[in-house]
């Protein structure tokens, strides 16, 4: 790669999240794969099959903002769901703006989480197939995370 590359952010969305995936499985650094994951997740937010949205109302943090208060989980705002539930470690990897986030406690089931998160964001908003490494996560989240793809009642 020469001093200066372009590519497309749906690419290093792909990048991020394939990286995240090969460090989760190599045992790589658990802030990295949290970080890479978030970032690529953030990014495949903003895009529906391929096409960038404005004014997204359709990305996937609005998705499961919706599904929060559908099953009855109660915030004031957005932003105090996305504080209190979905981005409290990947915050705190990125910014200690708040007395207490001096240390961040990580364990793998938020490491798989994430990943999971983002891999459905690139699903969603890529509007292309998988990756291997995306391939392969998919495989071991069926094999040791089942319950998390299935639908409730089943």
């Amino acid at each position: 790669m020469g001093l200066s590359t372009k590519i497309h952010n749906i690419e290093a969305a792909q990048r991020q999240l394939d990286t995240a995936i090969s460090l989760f499985f190599s045992d790589g650094d658990p802030c990295a794969v949290i970080t890479l994951a978030a970032a690529s997740e953030e990014v495949l937010g903003n895009y529906l099959d391929g096409r960038w949205v404005k004014n997204n109302e359709e990305n996937m943090f609005n998705r499961m903002y919706e599904n929060a208060n559908s099953r009855g989980l109660e915030f004031k705002s957005k932003a105090e769901f996305s504080q209190r539930l979905i981005n409290v470690t990947r915050n705190s990897l990125k910014h200690a703006s708040t007395e207490g986030e001096q240390y961040v406690s990580i364990d793998r089931e938020e490491m798989v989480i994430r990943l999971m998160l983002a891999v459905m964001s690139f699903q969603i908003g890529a509007g292309k197939p998988f990756s291997e490494p995306m391939c392969r996560f998919e495989v071991w989240l069926k094999e040791n995370r089942a319950h998390y793809l299935q639908a409730d009642g089943e």
